[in-house]
């Protein structure tokens, strides 16, 4: 296994422990039963689509945790979030847990969304750029926990969230096409 793939591989299991921690730490019991319940989510399809594999869906799962984190987080916002004409805020959530889950789903809305803008090409890196989609995922994180020093309150503007959703997609399809024949000559 080269250098390359190593840390691509770091890459990926250091955002899914990096989730793991930021669940566990908020110390919300909502949040971790959503974590747990996207993971069947999440491996009952893979089971289904790929039966002859046996440990598919054990595995599988782990190597995606951005959409792991953003299943979890679509679960997690119906228990939290308080929608309004402004925006969402989350009151009894704790900030940095807010956060964190809705940069994940504002992600996964940007890229379906975008996705017949794009000929289906940003699903298509959502499918085969763990490595990047980690890495964005993580930036979209600590953008969405900055907006949260500039307020009181853990509240996102609708403004807020459609320029986070729009733009990640964007961002990862053009990164990718410069860096994945960069990479594979790494390989």
């Amino acid at each position: 296994m080269s250098i390359t793939a190593v840390v691509l591989f770091s890459v990926v299991a250091l955002f899914l422990l990096h989730g793991l921690w930021r669940v566990l730490v908020s110390g919300s019991g909502v949040a971790a039963a959503s974590l747990a319940a996207s993971y069947w989510l999440i491996a009952i399809p893979f089971k289904l689509m790929l039966p002859d594999l046996p440990l598919t869906p054990i595995w599988l799962p782990f190597l995606y945790p951005y959409a792991l984190m953003a299943m979890a987080a679509l679960l997690w916002l119906v228990c939290y979030g308080r929608f309004s004409r402004l925006g969402i805020s989350f009151p009894e959530a704790p900030p940095l847990l807010s956060a964190y889950f809705l940069a994940q789903l504002t992600m996964l809305v940007g890229f379906v969304v975008l996705a017949w803008l794009f000929s289906w090409r940003t699903l298509l890196a959502y499918g085969t750029l763990p490595p990047l989609l980690c890495g964005m995922s993580y930036i979209a994180y600590r953008c969405f926990a900055f907006r949260l020093q500039e307020q009181a309150s853990a509240s996102y503007s609708w403004h807020w969230l459609g320029s986070g959703a729009l733009m990640a997609p964007v961002v990862v399809v053009v990164s990718g096409d410069w860096l994945v024949p960069v990479l594979l000559d790494y390989l």
